[in-house]
């Protein structure tokens, strides 16, 4: 079973592609980020959404093995719904407080999938969409998402921004996982 959320639900997806072993995807994003529209989402702001790509392509040898503080990059104001929360995550070092090569960004506006969604039928996937999410909304996992041929289910969490903790939706997300990892037991 891959579980991964925010950018870790993608992540999870690509490592389905190269492994036969997984009987399940539980998720909350999908968002493919070699698309502009989903760069621009993800960004911290407009400018950066928009030319960050491009510019860090075209100057890879320079720029690849520099590093930015990775708050820089996004909304972390947007990570959740609680300011008490978003606070001392902001103070995180280990996450929010860490920095990141440049590379790292580059090659994840370049990842491609091993398996396009239309052609991908190896596990079911569970995906959650956290109602209040302002750095992946809906939107921007719905193109991938109805492309997917796999067995698939959507769960609208109530209450949830991008990381899934507030109530009820941590006890929607709860009962509907229970419930998937069971039905793949019972299969």
């Amino acid at each position: 079973m891959l579980c991964g959320i925010s950018l870790g639900g993608m992540l999870s997806y690509h490592v389905a592609c190269l492994n036969d072993n997984v009987a399940g995807l539980m998720v909350s994003s999908l968002a493919d980020t070699s698309q502009k529209e989903v760069q621009v989402q993800l960004a911290k702001n407009n400018i950066i959404g928009k030319l960050g790509a491009k510019s860090l392509s075209l100057f890879k040898g320079i720029t690849d093995n520099m590093k930015v503080p990775i708050k820089m990059t996004t909304k972390m104001w947007a990570m959740a719904n609680d300011p008490s929360f978003v606070k001392k995550f902001k103070k995180d070092k280990v996450g929010s407080g860490s920095w990141v090569y440049l590379k790292f960004l580059r090659t994840l506006f370049e990842a491609k999938a091993a398996i396009e969604p239309e052609d991908f039928t190896k596990c079911p996937l569970l995906f959650f969409q956290p109602k209040e999410d302002y750095i992946i909304p809906w939107t921007i996992s719905e193109p991938f998402y109805n492309r997917l041929a796999c067995k698939k289910e959507v769960v609208f969490l109530d209450n949830c921004g991008h990381i899934p903790m507030e109530e009820p939706g941590i006890f929607q997300l709860k009962e509907h996982a229970l419930k998937f990892i069971a039905d793949l037991e019972n299969t």
